[in-house]
């Protein structure tokens, strides 16, 4: 590897790693974000730095850029270990053991800074030929850098432990390639301590390492977010008061909820045997059910018929969907409405008839006197007769309202039976009823 074409890398390196820093930063939509975001800063530190390393000819520019990359060691790997652990919610160290470990990346620095007055980090320095015109740093390592050397590896190992043992729990491929990311320092330093190349490739390693962990960590925090949400919504359905399914244009079921598998007695293993037209009443010589799953939007009104054998009034609303293979289905949710069907009869039939006889009302006496006369005017004449109980009032006095009612509903039982089919009875109020009697030619016959 020449020396132009490291720099380039390790400039491109760093460059990338704090472009995933700053986004960190600025948009932390994971666990453990700015963490990340700064161990991404630490990584970008340490290749930039070892770049000017390279780049410089003397000694003193060497010193001082490999000052600067032990800022970005200590920052990357503590960083990305105290991100891992925040984001997995996994605290494998007690608190006195976390803020040791915290404090010596402080105690670090310090020898770094002050190296050329006890030299335990580097005993000695010197350079050496690495080709083509190159020179690199060489030092001789002193007591305090195996300790740090130690303190980084342990902290890379416990990142790891983590993601593996979360990786467990979940079995997620997106923590399965951060556990990959944080294997890369390992290997850059293997390849660089075997002799490989004189070129130190551990910052390369580091930077895609943190950018990997960064990235996957946040892969797997969307797919949790949409696993969770799937997991909510498959509830909401199943759950449902309503029938939720999902059938083939053919009409054959994909899925049924289970208020659609109780209201039809369907199991759960037989839903993909069943047809829609098996379950519910169309008329399939209107094509209705072909209407319902070939419409893009449809909305019908149907009657099934429940385990009991009783038929239930359903409103069906579908929709056709396209899957992710091309296939279309239709998605639909039906409901019950046989008790709203039921009370609007209901309301119907009371707004047009007498509560105590079941007679007609005055308001459907209108409506039908209306028809009568518009029958007259065809030369359909008829009469309408006024018919009350003398004395009624006394007998509700003398006996009670309950024996008045009786009264009244057998008056009106025994008109009902002397009229024709195309007559009238109505109860008009009190103990007044009207009959309008239709195709009446003779006045004497209405008498």
């Amino acid at each position: 590897m020449t020396a132009a074409l490291a720099v380039l890398g390790l400039l491109a390196v760093a460059a990338v790693c704090l472009l995933v820093a700053i986004d960190l930063a600025i948009r932390p939509a994971i666990a453990g974000a700015r963490l990340l975001g700064a161990g991404c800063a630490g990584a970008a530190l340490w290749a930039a730095s070892y770049a000017a390393e390279i780049q410089q000819s003397t000694m003193p520019g060497m010193v001082a850029a490999a000052r600067i990359e032990y800022v970005g060691i200590v920052i990357s790997v503590l960083f990305l270990y105290l991100g891992i652990a925040q984001h997995t919610g996994q605290r494998p160290l007690g608190r006195r053991l976390t803020i040791a470990i915290c404090a010596l990346p402080m105690l670090t620095l310090g020898v770094v800074v002050t190296n050329d007055a006890h030299h335990l980090l580097w005993s000695s320095l010197a350079t050496v030929d690495a080709g083509d015109g190159l020179e690199l740093l060489e030092p001789t390592y002193g007591p305090y850098f195996w300790v740090h050397i130690a303190w980084t590896y342990a902290l890379l190992a416990l990142s790891a432990a983590l993601i593996v043992r979360a990786v467990r729990q979940t079995s997620s491929t997106a923590l399965k390639s951060a556990l990959i990311a944080v294997a890369a320092p390992w290997i850059g330093n293997a390849i660089y301590v075997s002799g490989l190349t004189a070129i130190d490739v551990t910052p390369f390693c580091v930077g895609a390492g943190a950018v990997g962990i960064a990235v996957a960590l946040q892969r797997h925090e969307l797919f949790a977010d949409a696993e969770q949400q799937d997991d909510a919504f498959r509830v909401l359905v199943e759950t449902s008061d309503d029938v939720v399914f999902t059938a083939s244009l053919d009409g054959r079921l994909r899925t049924l909820n289970r208020a659609g598998r109780e209201l039809f007695g369907v199991d759960a293993d037989a839903v993909a045997a069943r047809r829609l037209g098996d379950l519910v009443a169309f008329d399939e010589g209107d094509g209705r059910l072909a209407s319902l799953l070939e419409r893009a939007d449809a909305h019908e009104d149907v009657t099934v018929v429940d385990p009991q054998g009783e038929p239930r009034s359903m409103e069906i609303r579908a929709r056709q969907v396209e899957a992710p293979d091309g296939e279309l289905y239709v998605h639909g949710i039906a409901r019950d409405v046989t008790a709203r069907r039921q009370h609007e009869a209901e309301l119907a039939r009371r707004m047009h008839h007498d509560d105590l006889t079941g007679l007609p009302n005055r308001t459907l006496l209108f409506e039908r006197l209306g028809h009568a006369a518009l029958g007259a005017l065809g030369g359909r004449p008829f009469a309408i007769a006024i018919v009350d109980i003398d004395g009624f009032k006394d007998i509700n006095g003398r006996y009670g309202q309950a024996t008045g009612d009786a009264l009244l509903r057998e008056l009106a039982d025994r008109l009902e039976r002397l009229l024709r089919d195309a007559d009238v009875l109505a109860r008009l109020g009190g103990d007044e009823f009207a009959v309008i009697l239709r195709d009446v030619d003779d006045p004497a016959v209405a008498d």
